[in-house]
C-alpha cells in the first residue's frame, strides 16, 4: 500500500519543488490561493496527528504483542500516508 502511495507522492514532491524554485511567482500564488493552502495544511496536520496515534499504537503492540495494536497501527500509518498524499495533490494545485 505504502508503493501505491509513495510513487505519485515522489512525483508531486519532485513537481512542488519545481514550482518552489521560481520564488516570487510561487510566494504570490501561495498568497492568492490562501484558503486552499490553509485546507492543504489541515490534510499536513492531520497526517502528523495520525501518524503519532500509529507510531504509538505500533510501539505499545511491540511491547504487549496484541495483534489487533499492530493492524490498527499500520492502517493509521496507511491513512498517514493517504494524507500527505492529498497534502502534495493540493500543494501542487496551489502552486500551479
Amino acid at each position: 500500500m505504502f508503493f501505491v502511495i509513495g510513487i505519485p507522492a515522489i512525483y508531486l514532491t519532485l513537481r512542488s519543488i519545481l514550482f518552489l524554485r521560481r520564488g516570487s511567482i510561487a510566494s504570490s500564488r501561495i498568497f492568492l490561493r490562501r484558503g486552499m493552502m490553509i485546507k492543504a495544511s489541515r490534510f499536513l496536520l492531520s497526517s502528523s496527528i495520525i501518524g503519532v496515534l500509529g507510531s504509538v499504537q505500533v510501539y505499545i503492540w511491540s511491547i504487549t504483542g496484541l495483534d489487533i495494536l499492530r493492524v490498527s497501527g499500520g492502517l493509521f500509518l496507511i491513512g498517514m500516508a493517504a494524507l500527505i498524499l492529498i497534502y502534495l495533490r493540493l500543494l501542487n494545485h496551489v502552486l500551479r
